[in-house]
């Protein structure tokens, strides 16, 4: 009811303040969750990539990066294996993928 009464007053923003332009009401929940997890996403990968300057991001596709990695980070990250990404106190686990 919160989310639909700010669309009302125009004032819905995301969980980091980002406004959002909503005018369907029946869309208000998932605009605001997909865009508060996009721009979070965004950010603890920066992050990651900032601790991680062997790294080279290539994408970011919603909630994933595609990258090329040193040999070094490949050895110390096997496929499968799960790093943990921060965003203030929230810690998310992300799991390390290769392909050929």
């Amino acid at each position: 009811q919160k989310l639909v009464s700010l669309i009302g007053d125009k004032n819905l923003s995301n969980f980091l303040g980002r406004p959002l332009k909503t005018e369907d009401k029946s869309l208000a929940l998932n605009h605001y969750l997909q865009s508060s997890v996009a721009e979070i996403s965004i950010l603890m990968f920066s992050r990651f990539f900032n601790k991680n300057p062997d790294l080279d991001p290539l994408y970011v596709i919603h909630d994933a990066s595609i990258f090329d990695a040193s040999p070094e980070f490949v050895k110390s990250h096997p496929h499968d294996s799960v790093i943990d990404l921060f965003f203030d106190d929230w810690k998310f686990e992300a799991k390390i993928s290769y392909f050929p």
